[in-house]
């Protein structure tokens, strides 16, 4: 019995370090605070330039993107959350290295190569606005806010609270 006892409080006393440290605020701070203001200022800094850039309200209810139209396409045809498109973009992020400096983190810009393929809702949901807002031919300049793109957690080498900036062009709307 002094045995079973032993062995209960031993695992209690496990089960409750392991709370303890699970719960630590260590891993909630993982970007610096000067990187979530760097980003911060970039995506206001377009939000008052109403000359240039519209807004375009999330169709999430998550907030606001924005865009420019670089060139406007010929297309018609309604793009929605389902619908294939074929696409050319590069998108861009402030450098975490070098915040004066913006660098590609994703691309499939060459014209010679076939365009990316995909459901207008399998990106994330700034993207995914923009793209059922476009039509074939549309080539815009689209800021997505960290709301929108991958949040305070981020992706492989996208920090958390990073403001995301992409070209897009629409190349094709893929019937099956």
């Amino acid at each position: 019995m002094k045995m079973k006892k032993s062995w209960f409080i031993a695992c209690m006393m496990l089960c409750t370090l392991m709370i303890a440290t699970s719960c630590s605020d260590d891993d909630e701070e993982t970007v610096s605070k000067e990187w979530k203001e760097v980003n911060r200022q970039a995506f206001y800094d377009i939000t008052a330039d109403k000359t240039n850039y519209k807004e375009l309200k999330a169709l999430n209810n998550g907030g606001s993107i924005y865009y420019k139209v670089l060139k406007e396409g010929e297309g018609t045809e309604p793009i929605y959350y389902n619908t294939k498109v074929g696409i050319y973009y590069t998108g861009t992020m402030i450098n975490p290295s070098d915040y004066s400096e913006w660098v590609v983190f994703d691309k499939q810009e060459d014209p010679e190569q076939d365009p990316y393929v995909s459901s207008a809702g399998s990106f994330v949901a700034g993207f995914t606005t923009a793209l059922q807002y476009m039509h074939v031919g549309d080539r815009w300049e689209i800021w997505i806010p960290y709301q929108l793109a991958y949040g305070v957690s981020g992706l492989k080498d996208i920090p958390g609270y990073t403001t995301l900036k992409f070209e897009v062009e629409v190349h094709s709307i893929v019937t099956p």
